[in-house]
């Protein structure tokens, strides 16, 4: 067991949840159990082997979520991994005594869902390729969740019901006042610190976000407890927001951005390193512009969409310190967190465009301008003053890294690189030579069968490779290849400005929300102040 290196995960917010279940699908379709040689990722990392009371062996992910009462559609609160009798239930219920039993209307499964209850009853695989028809039906995040969780991973706050108008959980303080009452700072915490105990070599903690209203509070204070009481573990919050709401009205707006710029300066304080992560260039705002991603057809209006996309680059970005033998969560952070510059920015290319009989080598040689689409607001690639970068590949294999008849002499290290991390970082050394580059390889392509969205496009084949326009792919796509980033980089401080300078322009007297939850007018205006200190960490002449 030693060396497993394991990470516990946390998410905050309904939109992290949608985001979180598709990542833990996206892994679970990647577990091979026939596989004669071990995987190239360590799934240990963030999943952890158990038993329920009959001694059946259960392999779930070492996660803690957080959501409101109501958003658990067809789910039981025990996540139905174990038996539903009291007797047989682990003594783990959160809010136990907050609990009001009522009569519901039994949720009917969608079509994946009565699939995979079948699978569990007669043990027949649902289809990766079958092409489900859910953007209509998904309305909760386990309306596709295909991975079991764990009784202690699910909690639920009963004080606040999703889309409820009379008991909105929307304003920072809210979240930050949920995590002083003794049933987080006990029953969570506790959880937590199992979680911890069982580990035989925790490398830290990652922590998804719903930046835009309060559970960016509460994330941002239970962020503050792991930096208090476990300082030397790393700590990676992801930040996030939809970008895209149905609500037009300016006020909103308004909240949303006062939140985000205090969630972010709040866990700019607490955390190792910070990612923000939107498929829109400015997701706290009313019509942010979507990314733009060749190949992919997705519904920026659809959290089942956007959130998929964000998964598939956590999935990515994340890999150095879960493969075999990788950086590690701390070596990670040293290579891009200096000079205070604890936020970094996301970059995704899905699926990464290789003819189905093409080469790393000649789509490299034939690449024109930045290979990677920024997905963290304001950030872009192009043009863009990175200092440092962590670049993942995957789904690459040695088999497609150059043709067999290129030649093996010549002086250009591209045509005599023998591994694909090699090819790939001689090629950012070419093109970014005054960055500082680490490159991740993994031969294993990333998952995206049933119920991954189906938003890609015909050029896109089956195993993810470009396919001629006049063979286009009608039987959907079960993995792609695809590169991800981090960067350290100067849009980074670009976006903070952009936040700051948007909440400052919002006077206090049209957040009232704030302000009916605590927060003190001098508190938001030292917060905005030190949200461009922050900013200013980026500028040029703060290089040493």
């Amino acid at each position: 067991m030693a060396g497993h290196r394991e990470v516990i995960s946390l998410q905050f917010g309904h939109y992290s949840n949608f985001i979180g279940t598709h990542w833990w699908n996206i892994q679970e379709l990647a577990f091979d159990y026939t596989a004669t040689a071990p995987s190239e990722i360590n799934h240990d990392v963030l999943f952890r082997e158990g038993e329920t009371r009959q001694g059946h062996v259960t392999y779930t992910p070492r996660l803690l979520l957080v959501d409101l009462k109501g958003s658990l559609g067809s789910m039981p609160e025990h996540g139905g991994l174990y038996e539903t009798s009291q007797e047989e239930q682990e003594p783990e219920p959160i809010w136990v005594n907050q609990v009001e039993v009522q009569r519901k209307e039994k949720f009917k499964n969608n079509e994946f869902l009565a699939d995979l209850a079948n699978e569990e009853k007669t043990g027949e695989p649902v289809p990766q390729t079958k092409q489900y028809k859910l953007d209509d039906c998904v309305d909760v995040w386990s309306d596709f969740l295909r991975t079991r969780y764990h009784p202690r991973s699910i909690n639920i706050v009963q004080e606040y019901e999703r889309g409820s108008e009379s008991s909105k959980f929307d304003a920072f303080p809210q979240g930050a006042a949920l995590w002083k009452t003794d049933l987080f700072e006990d029953t969570f915490v506790d959880s937590i610190r199992r979680y911890a105990e069982e580990s035989d070599n925790l490398q830290g903690f990652q922590v998804l976000v719903d930046s835009v209203n309060a559970f960016g509070g509460l994330a941002s204070a239970a962020t503050q407890f792991l930096a208090d009481d476990y300082s030397s573990k790393s700590i990676f919050t992801f930040p996030v927001g939809h970008g895209s709401y149905p609500e037009r009205l300016a006020a909103l707006e308004t909240l949303r951005t006062a939140n985000v710029a205090l969630c972010i300066q709040n866990l700019a304080l607490h955390s190792t390193m910070m990612v923000p992560i939107s498929t829109s260039r400015g997701f706290w705002q009313q019509n942010a512009v979507p990314r733009l991603l060749p190949h992919v057809n997705y519904k920026p209006h659809l959290p089942y969409h956007t959130s998929s996309l964000i998964a598939a680059t956590l999935e990515g970005c994340t890999l150095p310190f879960r493969v075999h033998n990788g950086l590690g969560m701390s070596d990670l952070e040293h290579s891009l967190v200096f000079n205070g510059r604890k936020a970094v920015a996301a970059s995704l290319n899905f699926p990464f465009p290789i003819d189905d009989r093409g080469y790393l080598l000649n789509t490299l040689e034939d690449w024109e301008g930045p290979l990677l689409q920024g997905m963290s607001a304001c950030c872009d690639m192009d043009h863009d003053r990175v200092w440092a970068q962590s670049i993942s590949i995957r789904g690459v294999p040695l088999a497609r890294l150059k043709p067999p008849n290129a030649p093996t002499n010549n002086s250009n290290p591209a045509y005599t690189s023998t591994k694909v991390d090699e090819m790939l970082l001689y090629f950012l050394q070419c093109t970014s030579p005054e960055t500082k580059s680490h490159v991740t390889s993994v031969n294993l392509p990333c998952s995206v069968g049933a119920p991954f969205p189906n938003m890609f496009a015909p050029s896109v084949g089956q195993t993810g490779f470009l396919v001629p326009d006049d063979q286009p792919n009608t039987s959907g796509v079960r993995t792609v290849p695809m590169l991800t980033g981090l960067h350290s980089s100067r849009s980074v401080g670009a976006m903070l400005e952009s936040l700051q300078s948007q909440a400052s322009h919002s006077h206090w007297r049209n957040l009232p929300q704030l302000a009916e939850a605590g927060l003190e007018r001098d508190d938001y205006s030292e917060s905005l102040e030190q949200l461009l200190q922050f900013a200013e960490c980026y500028n040029e002449e703060f290089e040493v």
